[in-house]
């Protein structure tokens, strides 16, 4: 369990391998994908690969260099994606009960990846989203927010938060990057899609282990 001091009182949270298992709707969506255009990935789609946006993902799971083609991949699992797989995410045991509480106290704030229309669905669909005070995605502002840190350091100026006050809670070492790039304290979501094996300062088993005193 970890302990968070009352002066981090604003919580900012990563979505995919964090709050919810999305896992195997994406991997499925990839495959469906490459199946419909008869293309073999690089390698196969696993859970390490989910966390990067989108196009970063494409770009690595595709064996040639056709901008055009990239493209029309990534056009095709959005449409799959969002319209059909994404309603499938789980949140993960005791996610909502966390947030229920967490929100009367804190301000939370969704920092994710994830285009922001399938993030709106799903957590709409998980019933979660009005804990939140906003949500960001790496496509909520322009092509240039194309990586977390900047992402975080975008929200950081235009909600004009203070740093220090800030915690985030994410499960990717790039995750802990993006927030010490920032100055922001870090929890690593060890039940998530990265390297369980890196160890952090502050790690939790079970989102249920955020403790607030």
């Amino acid at each position: 369990m970890v302990n968070i001091k009352s002066n981090k009182n604003i919580y900012l949270f990563d979505l995919d391998g964090t709050l919810i298992n999305s896992a195997p709707e994406i991997i499925k969506t990839y495959n469906e994908v490459f199946l419909k255009h008869n293309i073999k990935p690089t390698r196969e789609v696993s859970i390490d690969l989910i966390g990067p946006p989108l196009r970063e993902t494409m770009s690595v799971l595709v064996p040639f260099d056709d901008e055009d083609k990239l493209k029309i991949l990534i056009s095709d699992f959005i449409d799959l994606y969002d319209d059909k797989f994404c309603y499938e995410s789980i949140l993960y045991k005791g996610a909502y009960e966390m947030l229920n509480n967490l929100s009367k106290h804190k301000r939370l704030i969704i920092i994710t990846n994830k285009r922001l229309i399938p993030t709106e669905k799903i957590l709409s669909c998980l019933g979660i989203k009005h804990f939140f005070e906003k949500c960001f995605s790496v496509d909520s502002k322009d092509q240039l927010l194309t990586n977390k840190s900047l992402l975080i350091k975008n929200v950081l100026k235009s909600m004009k938060l203070d740093s220090k006050k800030c915690i985030y809670i994410g499960d990717t070492e790039g995750d802990f990057n993006a927030s010490r790039d920032n100055n922001i304290d870090f929890i690593f979501a060890k039940y998530g899609y990265g390297d369980s094996k890196i160890k952090f300062l502050n790690e939790i088993n079970d989102i249920s282990d955020l403790d607030i005193v």
